[in-house]
């Protein structure tokens, strides 16, 4: 009978179990790297997919043979009243997209119960493209009555031209904008997009001819943005007959906008637009 000699080696040395441990937080960090920079390819797909359907939608609004084709979307601030005079600027824009508003003692508009101000480009958007608040159903084909609530599902309506997700939109986004029951559309940072209308002849103004501008107050600083343009006297501006949408990025924070002639650094460095394929710090492409 042979003995066998030798021993059994009940685990791992403590010098194997670090090695272990490393290699696994090797591959976790290797790991929720890939997830990271997955869900931010996904933030960024989602952010474009926004901008592309705002500007679709304007498109259609603003040729839509509903509306009399309206060619472009009002300039902001826009007023809602129930009653207009009827040489208001916002009384002439809406006679003009539906003709059959009555007239007794001032434009009537049934369905605005209150006077409300549309406060910027981003809530003019909403307003013209959705119907509005609360239902975002579109326009009534009563051509007397456009603002009227939907009163049954499955009713005909003129819109709604842009299609609302629940995340896409808030009446309350906080960010220094006051609320006022209308709601502006959201980049997936939760942010609110900065949106400028441009004019029948191609500027960026207000209803009170001024440069237009937004401002947000977010946890990373306080932001204002102007339109973008290159050039000057007369400067062109990018997409001059429609709109420009600007979303502050990841780091929720607005360049200034204005000249645009090369590459971007500072708070608008990754700021996105649906005037570029690539972010506006890369410069104009």
């Amino acid at each position: 009978m042979t003995r066998q000699s030798g021993y059994r080696r009940d685990g791992f040395t403590l010098i194997e179990l670090l090695v272990v441990i490393s290699i696994i937080a090797v591959l976790v960090a290797l790991t929720t790297a890939g997830v990271m920079k997955g869900r931010e390819a996904v933030v960024r797909a989602d952010n474009g997919w926004r901008m592309e359907q705002v500007t679709v939608a304007t498109n259609v609004f603003c040729t839509s043979a509903a509306l009399g084709q309206p060619g472009n979307l009002p300039p902001a601030p826009f007023v809602l009243k129930p009653t207009y005079n009827i040489n208001e600027p916002e009384a002439i824009y809406l006679k003009r997209i539906f003709p059959n508003l009555p007239i007794v003692s001032g434009m009537l508009t049934t369905g605005l119960s209150n006077t409300t101000t549309l406060a910027d480009g981003n809530q003019v958007a909403v307003f013209f493209l959705t119907g509005g608040a609360p239902d975002y159903a579109g326009f009534s084909t009563n051509g007397q009555q456009p603002f009227a609530a939907k009163t049954v599902p499955d009713e005909q309506r003129i819109g709604p031209f842009l299609q609302l997700k629940a995340n896409m939109y808030s009446t309350t986004p906080g960010q220094g904008l006051t609320p006022n029951n209308h709601a502006w559309l959201l980049d997936p940072y939760g942010v609110p997009y900065a949106i400028f209308l441009a004019g029948p002849k191609g500027a960026y103004l207000t209803s009170a001819s001024a440069t237009p501008s937004f401002t947000v107050t977010t946890a990373t600083g306080t932001s204002t943005v102007k339109p973008y343009y290159r050039g000057s006297a007369p400067v062109k501006y990018e997409n001059p007959k429609t709109l420009q949408i600007v979303s502050a990025g990841p780091n929720k924070l607005f360049g200034g906008g204005e000249l645009w002639s090369g590459p971007v650094a500072g708070a608008g460095e990754d700021d996105k637009s649906n005037f570029s394929t690539a972010v506006i710090g890369a410069g104009p492409q």
